[in-house]
């Protein structure tokens, strides 16, 4: 889906694919700042979803290729494992609870090693910007992934 208004320069993907049908917390922060975005006149706004299963990085890759975009803003999970070439993203982060709390979360050996290591690790070291939503947060990501 792509909302457009006049005269846009800037297009920034955001990937819904994490979105519930009924969107709380993240969901609602993410529709606030949609409609505030909207109201630019130097923004255009693309969404994505890509479903789930192995597939979802090559369609988010598809889609994001396709629309072209200057920005990807990955708000929600983790920026997909295909990036086309050039394309500034912004990762954001809510919380590193699952290397805290490695035991609320049934990954063990490979699984977990995949999420935090290639999943987490690599977006937080790709991503051109890293949106914090805490201080603490911050100081955490700054912890965990000093360089």
């Amino acid at each position: 889906m792509t909302r457009k208004g006049n005269n846009k320069h800037m297009r920034i993907g955001i990937d819904l694919t994490w979105l519930g049908d009924k969107p709380a917390g993240v969901g609602t922060m993410v529709g606030d700042v949609v409609a505030e975005l909207e109201w630019r006149n130097d923004v255009e706004l693309v969404l994505f979803r890509a479903g789930s299963g192995v597939g979802k990085h090559w369609r988010l890759y598809k889609q994001i290729k396709q629309a072209r975009l200057d920005v990807l803003w990955q708000v929600g999970d983790w920026l997909p494992l295909l990036l086309p070439r050039g394309l500034k993203t912004i990762q954001t982060v809510h919380d590193l609870i699952s290397f805290d709390h490695p035991e609320w979360f049934p990954q063990s050996g490979f699984s977990r090693w995949w999420s935090q290591r290639v999943r987490v690790g690599r977006s937080i070291r790709r991503a051109d910007v890293v949106h914090a939503i805490s201080q603490w947060t911050a100081d955490h990501v700054r912890r965990r992934f000093p360089e």
